[in-house]
């Protein structure tokens, strides 16, 4: 019964950085590794973290590479109210520009997610698309 209430409870993905609409473009800086967002994992009925997400690039970077860790961080007020403060897991995605490049890029990460219905656990995948302006 509490694994049925757990993962009824699953928030899969909250964003960790402001929202990046499909037109709008992330600027970083060339030469350096940029954080260009973050989805925070945990159930929000008890503010529990809950594990990693699965995860693949979908669109590798022409001019680049990006790469997705895994951090533990306290969960600011702006993400949730009632879990504000609490430590979580939050999974980064990072893009380091190829020495030397500036200009356009882009890439896709897939995320994957549990979810519960119906009292069948599954997996349910959303792909994030980010396009880049390397200054």
């Amino acid at each position: 019964m509490f694994m049925r209430g757990f993962f009824a409870s699953l928030l899969a993905l909250f964003v960790l950085f402001p929202s990046i609409a499909a037109a709008e473009t992330i600027n970083v800086r060339a030469n350096r590794i940029s954080s260009i967002a973050g989805f925070w994992v945990y159930a929000k009925q008890n503010c529990h973290h809950t594990g990693k997400l699965k995860h693949r690039i979908a669109s590798a970077p022409k001019h680049g590479k990006v790469t997705v860790s895994f951090e533990r961080r306290r969960i600011p007020e702006s993400v949730d109210n009632k879990c504000a403060g609490r430590m979580s897991g939050v999974m980064v995605v990072h893009y380091t520009p190829n020495r030397g490049y500036r200009g356009k890029d882009s890439a896709a990460v897939t995320f994957e997610f549990p979810q519960y219905l119906g009292g069948q656990g599954y997996t349910k995948a959303r792909t994030m698309r980010y396009t880049l302006n390397v200054k």
